[in-house]
């Protein structure tokens, strides 16, 4: 498999904020889009907001629980669980980097 010039880089950067270990979180491995089976292609592969996409998926609003966060000069980072609000189980495990300059004051 030939990794995208980026693409373990960024897995690393993000994995950095709140793990000295990518082992510490799993291990990993870069599939292509078009490898993946329907459901999952629906679920990961796309440019809609990740939380509605979850929501519709398990046909349940979902809470957002953030478990630790980071902030810097130039971005705000969380480490988050999505909840399915219809019985509490826990659908999405995610970290989340936003730079703070895109977003409105």
């Amino acid at each position: 498999m030939t990794l995208a010039p980026r693409a373990t880089p960024e897995l690393t950067a993000l994995v950095d904020l709140f793990y000295s270990q990518i082992a510490e979180l799993g291990t990993f491995t870069e599939v292509a889009a078009a490898e993946l089976p329907d459901v999952f292609r629906r679920l990961l592969a796309h440019d809609e907001h990740m939380t509605v996409t979850v929501e519709n998926h398990h046909r349940s609003p979902v809470d957002v629980r953030v478990l630790d966060t980071r902030t810097t000069d130039t971005h705000y980072s969380r480490k988050i669980l999505l909840n399915r609000q219809s019985d509490g189980r826990v659908v999405q495990f995610g970290i989340v980097r936003l730079t703070l300059s895109f977003l409105a004051p």
